[in-house]
């Protein structure tokens, strides 16, 4: 069942929507946005309202001479569309690139730092068993042909043929046979 309410408060076995209905449960899996880190947070420095901090486009940290964030702690605006790019993987290691380059030139003492600037291909999920959502160049693609094309991608970003191996037979299994529940525990056999 698709609940469109809002999460209102989560007691020990009951969680309260938005609108007064409650509902039992045993396991509570929360997967709802991300907070910015305490240490984040306290640092003294400007900071979005969601307590992420600001950064120029070299990402730079506003108001620092050579102190860089990045990731889904910095708020980086993208000058095409005046919005903050998303806090997701596939920035992230981006930025990391442009920061690595720019603390380079910080020690050279060469002032032709790089800015960010990068158009994102699109944003995909795997959101169930050989299931899957996925925005590419604009086309929208839901259920197992999204799901195979994540998978894809996961596999080419892995960083070794051994590790890929690894995966790609792991997930063949996963394909031929049910799934294992089986638990090995520290007890032994006595």
């Amino acid at each position: 069942e698709i609940i469109h309410d809002r999460l209102a408060d989560v007691k020990e076995d009951t969680i309260t929507l938005d609108n007064g209905q409650q509902i039992p449960y045993a396991i509570l899996v929360w997967a709802g946005g991300l907070a910015v880190n305490q240490v984040i947070t306290d640092m003294k420095t400007e900071h979005a309202p969601n307590g992420r901090i600001l950064v120029d486009n070299f990402l730079q940290i506003k108001g620092t001479k050579n102190a860089y964030a990045l990731g889904d702690c910095a708020v980086i605006i993208d000058k095409k569309t005046g919005k903050p790019y998303p806090p997701t993987a596939q920035h992230a290691v981006r930025e990391a690139k442009i920061v690595a380059e720019n603390i380079a030139v910080d020690l050279k003492k060469n002032r032709s730092k790089k800015e960010f600037c990068y158009n994102s291909m699109g944003s995909m999920a795997k959101i169930g068993k050989r299931n899957g959502v996925a925005l590419l160049m604009g086309i929208r693609i839901r259920g197992f042909l999204a799901w195979v094309i994540w998978r894809q991608y996961y596999l080419s970003t892995l960083p070794s043929l051994e590790k890929k191996f690894r995966v790609a037979v792991d997930w063949t299994a996963d394909l031929l046979f049910p799934r294992d529940i089986t638990i090995l525990g520290g007890g032994g056999i006595k």
